[in-house]
């Protein structure tokens, strides 16, 4: 009977001592102290030791934390056991325990520790132990996490392997070389079960990924370790693959990372309810060592990256201002390159960075502090030309812009609560002094200012206000344009040109409040218009004419696009005159059409003082003039007044390109020849 509960009490502290191992590493040197005292007696008793135990609760103040069905068997030199099942209860302390201990180490008490235990082990005889079940709690597993043990030990080393459906922890001691190697392989979505994680991480972490760990026990507090992943992400990107490599110090929680690569392959993913990022690959390196302290949550020293993203595109979903239904732009980009910086902790992050796109560099910082994110991009200036024959692959807007100077100046302010999913955005940028052609229209001293804020709710992003200017100094479009300007503002989510102004035909064209949307309308008013500009850009230039031109154009946007009906046109007092030039072509017309020869003769020197007209204008360009023409010609009629009814039906925007056209003709004739 004393034989057998000496036998019993020397396995409790067999099992304690390995539960010791396992929950209090290294913790206190007097209770190791008391441990090695008793080795001696242990090891002598080791021999005799065969028995088998139904249950064994090492704590009393734990009565949940149990073993069950232990036999232990003495084979020759070789103890080999089995144990049914250990249910341990993590959040469970002793009365006594006081505060949690304190997880900061001592390397001199360590190491001497470290020495003993492995002096320890290398006394115990060749030992192989199986637990069928290891089933645990914790306030932080989701649920009970089981797993099976094997622990083998012979005079060389010991090896250890915890296993369940979610994968393998292997540790290897070798007893002779002084090292530690471990190794666990485990599937991500079936260990995330475990742990307590927002939903929406579930459908990123997966796949499956490998860890390695390796140190020289004589330098225990130092370790290499190595990690792989290979995932396919359903929401994110069709495959990821990554590799980290670095060292780790356990007495000063320090990583040195020595290299990161991180790709993913097929990227489709959601950046809001409205907008969809698509892009062939996303590379992230490590340029550089990076070094994260984890003595006391995550504090990252320095992480330098290097980002590069292989095109692509935006699809966003949008509702056009002149349709109502809803439609799918697509928008590319370039492959891009960014080198980003990260330091801070995990609760206040800040991170810099600079972007190589399109031959041009763009720089900004993003903060990331109690749920809150605050980004911006610096003052910085772009050259135009580089800009847009940059763009020329992947905007089709700029694809025929050809720009010969000028520069956009940029600043971006944002921030984003995470919890309340609101925030803004004010974006502003300027343009100076461009100058280029888009096809045949000719442009420059362009300048443009814009200031915009955008709110942000729920992951949507809408216009809350904005200030817009533009100017020209010169535009051709078929006919020149001077001092052009254009004021507009944005209003919940309307677009409304406060003031349009420009010099045309030797005068000047304004308007004013014109909303751009459909059935909005306005009045584009006409002032001075010289007629014999007018008549300089018609079919026959060689007409001499005098006088000035007032109107008022009613302008209203439909689904198609500008609309103009019963606009007018008058002649100023005192009038003018038109003067048709009596030369061969007019002479072949007279005598081609003789009712018209007196018509011809009266034109060739018309004094009007009257001279006034309705127009009419539709969105495919055609353009409906009517006008009505007072006056006289003292060589032919006297005193004798003439009325001079005239109507042209022509489409405008065929006309301005055949003017362009001609216009570019002659200068490249004049230029080469």
């Amino acid at each position: 009977m004393s034989v057998l509960c000496s036998r019993k009490f020397y396995l409790i502290i067999f099992f304690s001592y390995g539960l010791l191992l396992l929950s209090k590493p290294l913790a206190n040197a007097n209770e190791l102290k008391e441990m090695t005292e008793q080795e001696l007696s242990f090891l002598t008793w080791l021999p005799l030791l065969s028995s088998s135990l139904k249950r064994l609760q090492p704590d009393i103040h734990c009565p949940q934390n149990q073993m069950t069905d232990i036999q232990v068997i003495k084979e020759k030199d070789k103890i080999n056991s089995s144990i049914g099942s250990i249910d341990w209860d993590l959040n469970c302390q002793r009365s006594n325990a006081g505060q949690n201990p304190s997880l900061t180490l001592n390397k001199s008490q360590t190491t001497s520790q470290l020495a003993q235990l492995l002096t320890f082990l290398a006394r115990l005889p060749d030992t192989e132990i199986m637990v069928k079940s290891v089933n645990l709690r914790s306030a932080r597993l989701k649920k009970k996490l089981s797993f099976n043990v094997h622990l083998n030990k012979t005079k060389q080393a010991v090896f250890i392997r915890l296993s369940n459906e979610s994968g393998q922890l292997t540790v290897n001691v070798d007893l002779l070389k002084k090292e530690l190697h471990l190794k666990t392989v485990f599937k991500a979505e079936k260990f995330i079960q475990y742990i307590k994680l927002p939903e929406a991480y579930f459908d990123l972490i997966k796949g499956s990924f490998t860890f390695s760990y390796s140190a020289d026990l004589k330098k225990w507090e130092q370790g290499q370790f190595v990690l792989n992943s290979s995932a396919d992400m359903t929401l994110l990107a069709e495959k990821m693959v990554m590799k980290l490599v670095g060292e780790f110090n356990i007495l000063t929680g320090q990583v040195s990372l020595q290299k990161m690569d991180l790709g993913l392959t097929k990227i489709n993913y959601a950046l809001t309810n409205n907008i969809l990022l698509k892009t062939p690959y996303v590379k992230l390196t490590l340029p550089e060592p990076a070094s994260i302290n984890l003595s006391d949550g995550i504090n990252i020293n320095t992480l330098p990256l290097h980002l590069r993203i292989g095109g692509g595109a935006m699809q966003t979903k949008m509702e056009p201002l002149i349709k109502s239904s809803i439609r799918t732009k697509t928008q590319r980009f370039p492959p891009l390159l960014a080198n980003i910086k990260v330091h801070g902790r995990t609760n206040n992050l800040n991170i810099d960075w600079s972007l190589s796109l399109i031959n041009s560099a763009i720089a900004g910082s993003l903060n990331y502090h109690s749920k809150l994110l605050t980004a911006n991009i610096k003052n910085g200036q772009l050259s135009a030309p580089v800009l847009i024959d940059g763009l020329q692959s992947y905007v089709p807007a700029v694809q025929n812009w050809s720009v010969e100077k000028g520069s956009i100046n940029y600043q971006l302010n944002a921030s984003y609560n995470l919890q309340k999913k609101t925030g803004y955005v004010k974006s502003s940028l300027q343009g100076q002094d461009i100058a280029g052609q888009k096809g045949t229209i000719l442009f420059d001293g362009l300048t443009f200012n814009s200031d915009t804020d955008f709110e942000i709710k729920s992951a949507n992003v809408h216009i809350k206000q904005g200030q817009q200017q533009l100017m020209v100094d010169n535009l051709f479009v078929g006919v020149p344009i001077q001092a052009m300007q254009i004021d507009a503002h944005n209003s919940a989510g309307i677009t409304v040109i406060d003031e349009f102004s420009a010099h045309l035909l030797g005068g000047e064209v304004t308007l004013e409040n014109l909303k751009i949307q459909p059935q909005s309308s306005s009045s584009l008013k006409l002032s001075g218009l010289s007629l014999s500009e007018i008549i300089k850009y018609s079919a026959y230039p060689a007409i001499t004419a005098n006088g000035l031109l007032d109107g008022v154009l009613p302008l209203t946007l439909t689904s198609k696009g500008l609309n103009i009906k019963k606009g007018v046109i008058f002649a100023r007092a005192p009038g003018g005159y038109i003067k048709v030039p009596q030369d061969d072509v007019v002479k072949k017309m007279a005598s081609t059409h003789p009712t018209f020869a007196f018509t011809l003769r009266l034109l060739s020197n018309f004094q009007f003082d009257t001279l006034q007209g309705k127009i009419g204008y539709t969105a495919d360009g055609e353009i409906d003039i009517n006008a009505e023409i007072h006056g006289v010609n003292p060589d032919v009629s006297g005193v004798q007044p003439v009325k001079f009814n005239y109507s042209h039906t022509e489409n405008m925007l065929k006309l301005l390109e055949s003017l362009r056209f001609s216009d570019e003709l002659t200068r490249q004739i004049q230029e080469n020849y």
